[in-house]
């Protein structure tokens, strides 16, 4: 399963359908600060890397903060990374290439996502 597979599954598990791939998962939801960070980051935020090409954002990946300076994300298995330096789970190379970061949970249903309960196929 590939990373935004792997959102999108974790997310349908709790009741809410996302778009399929990372770069339309960051089109949507509210936008949260990376710059101090994980200190504006709430467990359930997704979490967007890749370069900057042409002045904008290159999505390529995407992932979950889990809280503690923690996020999990699929990358051929699925692991578990951390901000934190002194942590042996840290990655700088996912902090250097870290583009941005939304909040789905409790933003009302609309483009780019819809909770199962109000969508056609499952009534």
């Amino acid at each position: 399963m590939d990373c935004s597979g792997f959102t999108k599954t974790i997310y349908y598990s709790a009741g809410l359908i996302l778009t399929r791939d990372a770069s339309g998962q960051f089109r949507y939801g509210l936008e949260r600060s990376i710059e101090n960070g994980s200190d504006s980051l709430a467990p359930g935020d997704l979490l967007f890397f890749g370069r900057v090409r042409d002045g904008k954002p290159g999505i390529t990946h995407t992932g979950m903060y889990i809280g503690d300076t923690e996020f999990i994300h699929s990358s051929r298995l699925v692991r578990i990374n951390s901000f934190d330096s002194t942590r042996a789970n840290y990655s700088d190379y996912l902090l250097e290439i870290l583009q941005g970061a939304r909040r789905i949970a409790g933003v009302p249903s609309g483009e780019g996502f819809v909770r199962v309960s109000q969508h056609s196929w499952y009534f």
